[in-house]
This record gives C-alpha cells, sequence and structure tokens, in this order.
C-alpha cells in the first residue's frame, strides 16, 4: 500500500486497503484476498481464544499459503521498482 501512499493503523485497515487497491483491479488473483482473510482468522483465534490450538495441518497449508502471497507481492515490488529507475 506504500506505493500507492496508503498507510493504516489497524490489521483490517490493510487488509481492506490491500483488496480493494489490488486484488479487485485484478493485480493480485482473488485467491490472495482468501488466504490473507483466512490467516488473519487464525492470528486472531490464537491471540484471543484461550484454548486454541492450531493443527499441524492448518499450520502447514497456511505457511504454505502465506510464502505464496509474499512471493507474488515480492515479484510485484521487483516490478514497480525496476519500472521507476
Amino acid at each position: 500500500m506504500a506505493t500507492l501512499g496508503l498507510d493504516s493503523r489497524k490489521h483490517s485497515g490493510v487488509i481492506s486497503g490491500f483488496n480493494i487497491n489490488f486484488v479487485k483491479p485484478g493485480i493480485f488473483p482473488k485467491e490472495y484476498r482468501k488466504i490473507i482473510a483466512s490467516s488473519q482468522d487464525l492470528r486472531l483465534a490464537s491471540d484471543y481464544d484461550d484454548f486454541y490450538l492450531a493443527s499441524k495441518q492448518d499450520a502447514e497449508k497456511t505457511l504454505k499459503d502465506v510464502q505464496m502471497v509474499i512471493k507474488g507481492i515480492e515479484d510485484y515490488l521487483n516490478s514497480y521498482y525496476a519500472d521507476l529507475q
């Protein structure tokens, strides 16, 4: 979002801004929205639910999915900054 001069003080604002400015226009696939929402739900559960334990399967799937999103964003940023030079 920094490439657009946008900022947010809350996780929900960052997620919403990412979806509006990058997923909706098609810069990133809709699958990213689902992965980010799912990972945020797991983060909230692990932070705030007293007895939440993530299963190994959920943790491994989330890690794999998030690594894909990170790679996609890294590729986008590398291209974005290469175009500025």
